[in-house]
């Protein structure tokens, strides 16, 4: 009888935190992306606006961050200044550089001098807004200005859907760290990030007649935010994740860099965007596949 009330009682406790995972998730990730889909929708479907290249990439500027901000608000609260605690500086973070994002969604194709000084500006406002534990604000400004810089570089028209998908692989990668390191706001973050990527390439197939060159994927922004999101849960894992795979989680965007030197940039198609994709892709899903267990004991915890 003791046993039976025993299984009775775990399962009612299994029950409420399956149900309270399902409520989080609901108001962190699903209701901030469908903001950031109304923003999408309002802007790329009409054809007047959906003609003008910039408005289509500073459309994807604003559902990011509003899918970041969204989530934070609906985990912590209002974003307060100063912060109440160090990390609270991130949705501050992340709507500065939304801001200088949307500079470059107006910079035309080619202009890697513009970028390369708005990407020190993303990593000096990291620097400024984020000060994380055990991490100089040089560390955290080279790494946020580093990798907006790279994700800046590979938004050209024939890499914008592949970098959705190499934006949804590294948050979704991010996401699930976060979560094994019990960050579980964070999670929720990155996995708004994650969603947001998938439904802006969802956008840019079925609106590809309408949109300029077949949309936007964030340029500058999409690389700085994914950035700031892993680089804050890994300073408050205590040793839970393997160094390494936050690293890994991110290691697609520099190596379809130095890809793009080489072979990859005199490739056009359907078939160079497929190695684009895969090339982006492939370090977060090794990262996940190698944490696959500890991720399930994290969900199912």
């Amino acid at each position: 009888m003791t046993m039976c009330k025993s299984s009775l009682h775990l399962r009612a406790a299994s029950s409420r935190a399956a149900e309270q995972m399902f409520e989080q998730v609901l108001w962190s990730v699903v209701f901030p992306l469908l903001a950031a889909c109304v923003v999408l929708g309002v802007v790329c479907y009409p054809r007047i606006l959906a003609r003008h290249m910039w408005l289509c990439r500073a459309a994807v500027v604003v559902a990011i961050v509003i899918a970041v901000v969204g989530s934070f608000f609906f985990s912590v609260g209002w974003p307060t200044w100063p912060p109440p605690q160090k990390w609270h500086g991130l949705p501050w973070l992340v709507m500065a550089i939304g801001s200088i994002g949307l500079i470059d969604a107006c910079l035309p194709r080619g202009e890697w001098a513009g970028r390369v000084v708005l990407s020190i500006a993303a990593g000096l406002a990291a620097a400024w807004l984020l000060p994380l534990p055990d991490r100089l604000a040089i560390t955290t400004g080279v790494i946020v200005g580093g990798a907006g810089l790279l994700t800046s570089l590979l938004e050209m028209p024939e890499q914008r859907s592949s970098l959705n998908i190499g934006g949804w692989a590294a948050a979704t990668a991010m996401s699930m760290l976060a979560l094994i390191a019990n960050q579980v706001t964070l999670s929720l973050l990155a996995g708004a990030v994650a969603a947001t990527c998938a439904a802006t390439w969802v956008v840019g197939r079925i609106l590809c007649g309408r949109m300029s060159r077949g949309g936007g994927a964030g340029g500058l922004v999409l690389g700085s935010v994914i950035a700031v999101i892993g680089l804050t849960a890994w300073s408050y894992d205590y040793d839970i994740v393997p160094q390494w795979a936050w690293l890994a989680a991110g290691a697609g965007f520099p190596l379809a860099c130095m890809l793009e030197i080489g072979a990859l940039k005199r490739w056009n198609g359907f078939i160079a965007a497929s190695v684009r994709a895969i090339v982006l892709s492939t370090p977060p899903i090794i990262v996940v596949a190698i944490q696959f267990e500890t991720v399930k004991g994290a969900m199912s915890g």
